[in-house]
């Protein structure tokens, strides 16, 4: 049996900083990707083996605002586009053993889209101490997940489920 993998990530980016007013300073920038991705197999679930590709365009914006309160605390907003890639193993269609569990790749794997948000309050109680908190949320198209194969072993694959998902939470 035997997979082999290739990931070929081409990018350029350019970003902007201004000084909006005296206390409030953006960064605003854009990233585009060229991304291929193949993935071929020949397999004890694929004896005739196979090659699964994808060529795709990513253009990813983002957006950093910093508004400073005072010498010692800012809030900061940032937004940007980024994208999840499946990992070879997810793709290719062979059956990989871990120590517990039994997984299953899927070639009809494709990448998710994800739009992120965080807002954030930094204190500098000293030079070299910083606290902060941030409320952060994620909205995901295609979002990636592992699911279970009904099957005599329970074994596990991975699929795009939905058409989209979100993630939130705080961090401190």
């Amino acid at each position: 049996q035997t997979y082999e993998g290739e990931q070929n990530i081409h990018a350029g980016f350019v970003n902007l900083e201004y000084h909006l007013s005296e206390n409030l300073s953006a960064i605003v920038g854009l990233r585009v990707e060229k991304v291929e991705q193949s993935v071929s197999w020949r397999t004890q679930l694929d004896f005739s083996g196979r090659k699964n590709t994808f060529n795709r365009n990513e253009i990813l914006p983002n957006l950093m605002l910093k508004y400073a309160l005072n010498e010692k605390q800012n809030l900061r907003l940032g937004a940007s586009k980024t994208y999840t890639l499946p990992q070879f193993k997810e793709r290719a269609l062979f059956i990989y053993e871990d120590v517990t569990e039994v997984k299953i790749g899927n070639p009809d794997l494709y990448p998710s889209q994800n739009y992120n948000l965080d807002f954030k309050w930094e204190l500098f109680p000293q030079t070299d101490e910083v606290i902060s908190a941030t409320a952060f949320g994620k909205y995901i198209l295609d979002p990636i997940n592992e699911t279970l194969i009904a099957s005599a072993t329970n074994d596990i694959s991975f699929m795009n489920t939905g058409d989209n998902g979100y993630v939130y939470g705080v961090e401190v």
